[in-house]
């Protein structure tokens, strides 16, 4: 008579390879192999796996980059703002006036279309020639002809002296 366990070692010989559940490859290796591929895939998944108090940190802060970025998003989009209203100030009246009489040459630089060898001829010739009489007067220095004078025009002034 056989044992109980010969007995089921025949039987499980007695077995094609499709009939057992598993793969021939799993069949010809010893448990111990099994065993050790099993605790290898674990470890393997446990590497990426957090532990609860992991978790919760992952989950605090996240939440909290979510709501700074909401709060960056609210400051930006300007929600929460009250318009400030900025009373607008009248226009201003240039009331500026260069005297051809007293001008400096700097002073005379600052027109449009007189640079500096134009003002320094203009106050050269005030000096040579005395005082400017009228504003059409400047026509005669070299270099102001009726487009540069109508142009300037607006800005002159001739005071008169006592």
């Amino acid at each position: 008579m056989t044992s109980e366990p010969e007995k089921a070692e025949a039987d499980s010989s007695d077995e094609s390879p499709s009939e057992t559940s598993g793969s021939p490859e799993i069949e010809n290796q010893n448990p111990t192999t099994v065993e050790q591929t099993d605790s290898a895939k674990q470890a393997e998944s446990d590497a990426f796996t957090l532990s609860r108090s992991n978790q919760a940190v992952a989950i605090t802060l996240a939440s909290v980059v979510i709501v700074l970025m909401a709060l960056q998003w609210a400051r930006l989009s300007g929600w929460g703002v009250r318009p400030v209203e900025i009373a607008e100030l009248p226009p201003i009246s240039n009331d500026f006036r260069l005297d051809v009489n007293t001008a400096t040459a700097i002073e005379w630089s600052q027109l449009d279309g007189i640079g500096e060898v134009l003002a320094d001829r203009i106050v050269q010739d005030r000096t040579d020639h005395g005082r400017f009489a009228s504003i059409e007067d400047l026509s005669r220095v070299d270099g102001i002809g009726p487009q540069t004078l109508g142009r300037i025009r607006q800005w002159l002034t001739v005071k008169q002296t006592d």
